[in-house]
C-alpha cells in the first residue's frame, strides 16, 4: 500500500487527479475521453490512487442494470494537491 508515500505518484496518476479535480465526480469513460487514453489505463491509475487514499468510489444505481462506479477525490487528495503545488 502506498498511503505512507503519496508523493510517489506517477505522471499518469497526476493527470487523473487533475481531471477529477476539474470535473468533480465522474465515471471511467469520461476520464478516459478527457485524457484520450483507454478505459483500462484509467482503471489502472484509479486503482493505484484509491490504494493511496486519494480517490474514492461510489456505486450509483440508475434504473435497471448494473450500478455505475463514480470516482471522486478524497479530502486527502485536496490536501495532497495543495502540498505538491507548494501552497
Amino acid at each position: 500500500m502506498r498511503m505512507d508515500k503519496p508523493a510517489l505518484i506517477s505522471a499518469a496518476e497526476r493527470r487523473v487527479l487533475t481531471c477529477l479535480k476539474l470535473v468533480g465526480r465522474c465515471e471511467v469513460k469520461a476520464i478516459a475521453r478527457s485524457l484520450r487514453v483507454t478505459t483500462m489505463a484509467v482503471r489502472y491509475q484509479l486503482a493505484a490512487l484509491e490504494n493511496a487514499g486519494l480517490v474514492e468510489t461510489t456505486l450509483e444505481r440508475r434504473g435497471v442494470g448494473r450500478p455505475h462506479c463514480v470516482y471522486s477525490l478524497t479530502a486527502s487528495a485536496d490536501a495532497f494537491s495543495r502540498r505538491s503545488m507548494g501552497r
